[in-house]
């Protein structure tokens, strides 16, 4: 499904979270997030 947003120029994002240490010595809950936005080619070649 996220394949499919990405070939149709939609953008994506991915939330994942839980408990983790921190340098062994503390409990956390850490949260990761990913987001991934198509842009244009042109936009690459010709901002200049």
């Amino acid at each position: 499904m996220q394949l499919a947003a990405l070939v149709n120029g939609r953008h994506i994002s991915v939330n994942a979270g839980g408990p983790d240490r921190v340098w062994g010595r503390c409990d956390a809950d850490v949260y990761y997030s990913l987001s991934y936005r198509p842009i244009a080619l042109a936009f690459l070649t010709d901002w200049r």
